[in-house]
């Protein structure tokens, strides 16, 4: 995607357009939300929106280190009992 494209886009992005403009697919996009590299998205109504300005950031320099962004002690939570019942 090219600079000119990437400025038209709206200021909040949707999943399919975040991974266009990362060049990523949607495992990793949330694997590295999961890790802490990435905040997650802004739910609005049933979508996920990520802010343009956050994802040209990650564009130009890349993921946070790991554990920058935790989730939630709710979220861990599910997970680990989600882990529990497999």
């Amino acid at each position: 995607m090219t600079r000119e494209e990437f400025n038209r886009l709206p200021m909040m992005l949707g999943t399919k357009q975040v991974l266009a403009c990362l060049g990523i697919g949607r495992a990793t996009l949330y694997r590295a939300k999961d890790d802490g590299r990435m905040q997650g998205p802004t739910k609005i109504g049933s979508t996920n929106r990520w802010k343009k300005e956050y994802v040209l950031k990650i564009v130009e320099i890349g993921f946070d280190p790991p554990g920058t962004h935790p989730l939630p002690p709710v979220l861990h939570h599910q997970r680990a009992r989600r882990s529990l019942i497999q």
